[in-house]
């Protein structure tokens, strides 16, 4: 099986969701050699995998593509492209706000929540990172069909998630 992770979200490594990355990469790669684990990586982000490249290919994404709203942009256009040439089984964006808008024919799609403040803490993050977290990157989940795979870092986020 070919499993695709997109790494952009770990934010030069100095975040939570940089720990729940490094922690998966470290345990894919003791699932031994049957499965194929390709990720995509910042140019300056390479660096930080370093313990995994024996057993992933890392896929570079250019530094432009950092910023958040360009990193949207590379996970809507050009993430599905690499997704069909590479000819995924999976693909796990780890942040339900990166999910593609059209899932690659024949490719499953695993969403991480990490965080669902956005969804009941008013006024957590400036208006427009509001709407997106609560009304397109929910909407992206909705619509996609098959539905693409949820999972929750915390049982409380589950919770949460089966809610909606």
């Amino acid at each position: 099986m070919k499993i695709g992770l997109t790494t952009s979200v770990i934010q030069r490594g100095k975040t939570g969701i940089a720990e729940y990355i490094f922690s998966l990469v470290r345990a894919l790669g003791r699932c031994g050699r049957e499965h194929e684990f390709i990720l995509f990586a910042l140019e300056d982000d390479r660096p930080l995998f370093g313990f995994a490249g024996d057993f992933v290919r890392l896929v570079r994404v250019p530094e432009k593509f950092r910023p958040p709203l360009r990193d949207i942009f590379w996970h809507q256009t050009i993430l599905p492209r690499l997704a069909r040439e590479l000819r995924l089984d999976v693909l796990h964006v780890p942040s339900y706000r990166r999910m593609p808008w059209h899932r690659p024919a024949g490719c499953a799609l695993v969403a991480t929540v990490h965080d669902l403040a956005a969804f009941h803490v008013a006024d957590k993050y400036d208006p427009l990172r509001m709407f997106y977290g609560r009304v397109v990157a929910r909407l992206v989940v909705e619509v996609d069909a098959p539905a693409p795979r949820l999972l929750a870092a915390q049982l409380a986020n589950g919770t949460f998630v089966a809610r909606i």
